[in-house]
């Protein structure tokens, strides 16, 4: 029997906003490539930064609990 992959919900920029605007607790991880990251002026205030490089060593950096929503481009 296949394993079936696991499927992660999406949410839009406007959804995420207006999550943010209510209070709701959540963990905001920036994974966008270090060029992506240093050449848009385009950020999420709080929000942690983790170079898809480093997922996979840091991912314990990452706090529990909350909800988690990664973001890239």
């Amino acid at each position: 029997m296949a394993v079936q992959p696991q499927t992660v919900p999406r949410i839009t920029p406007e959804a995420l906003k207006a999550r943010m605007d209510t209070g709701q607790a959540m963990i905001v991880v920036d994974v966008r490539q270090p060029g992506s990251y240093f050449e848009s002026p385009l950020t999420i205030l709080g929000a942690m930064r983790l170079p898809p490089d480093e997922i996979a060593r840091r991912y314990q950096d990452i706090p529990r609990g909350d909800l988690v929503v990664t973001f890239c481009t």
